[in-house]
């Protein structure tokens, strides 16, 4: 996280930061009763998906973190990917929001349920489905932006671009 941290204040940079949660799932909070005894009180152990995902990337200088999103290859909730978007987004001081980005997995028909789900400020991630998708990756590429709502790359969504 320090380096994270420390790329943001060099002036040279000039690169979004994309934070990627490899290797951080066993930082995060165990689910109730997990392995947990008859009678045991529950005391959740690690960091929330909030935090982990969410804030601590802003706090660390990030532009945008990839997380698992539900119904993908992982096994995160809606309720936890929520969560994570809120961490990305919600006032905190002086650090700006960062833009969500649910992967791991996703498919180019669930393109829409993700932007009613996340918003348009978010950033989608889809690989391994536009190869899925067919030989030509220019076409896949382009259908994927046309389901994102963008007629041309690099295209907000209800915004006129100044060519």
């Amino acid at each position: 996280w320090d380096v994270v941290r420390q790329l943001p204040s060099d002036p040279t940079f000039g690169l979004p930061i994309l934070i990627h949660p490899a290797m951080l799932g066993g930082w995060l909070q165990s689910h109730p009763n997990d392995g947990q005894r008859d009678g045991e009180e529950e005391h959740p152990r690690g960091l929330s998906h909030e935090f982990l995902f969410g804030v601590l990337p802003r706090l660390c200088g990030g532009d945008a973190v990839i997380f698992p999103n539900a119904g993908g290859r992982f096994q995160f909730t809606s309720d936890e990917c929520q969560q994570v978007a809120e961490g990305c987004r919600r006032p905190l001081g002086r650090f700006e929001s960062i833009l969500p980005s649910p992967a791991g997995g996703m498919k180019l028909h669930r393109v829409q349920e993700m932007r009613k789900t996340f918003g348009d400020d978010t950033l989608l991630l889809i690989g391994g489905a536009l190869l899925e998708q067919g030989p030509d990756l220019e076409e896949n590429a382009r259908m994927f932006a046309h389901s994102a709502g963008r007629d041309r790359p690099y295209c907000v969504p209800g915004r006129e671009v100044k060519e």
